[in-house]
């Protein structure tokens, strides 16, 4: 499922806060958890996704426009003869800086 999130990378503080989402999903009420999920995942790679920073952007706090897709992943149980699930994949496939002064999608 696709997801886009808005973040703020807190350099200062070394953690990835969220401030709003998109998701492609009609059960509104299993949003909360994969959005969770979504942050686990990203403060995970937090010293992965700090090396990618330019360097003009190290020590600062900004907001980071993340694309990506949320998997959950079954495994089969042969023993146990049922599926189960292990921890959530977000694929990170985009991350961007938001424009000041101009829309992400202008009016054609």
């Amino acid at each position: 499922m696709y997801v886009r999130l808005v973040v703020t990378f807190c350099s200062s503080e070394k953690v990835i806060k969220p401030k709003e989402a998109h998701i492609d999903s009609s059960k509104l009420e299993t949003i909360p958890a994969i959005l969770d999920d979504c942050m686990v995942i990203l403060n995970k790679k937090y010293s992965k996704l700090e090396d990618m920073l330019p360097p003009h952007l190290k020590n600062k706090d900004f907001e980071v426009i993340v694309h990506g897709n949320y998997l959950l992943g079954l495994d089969y149980n042969t023993q146990a003869k049922e599926w189960t699930t292990p921890e959530p994949i977000f694929n990170i496939q985009q991350l961007g800086l938001p424009e000041n002064n101009r829309p992400l999608i202008e009016h054609l």
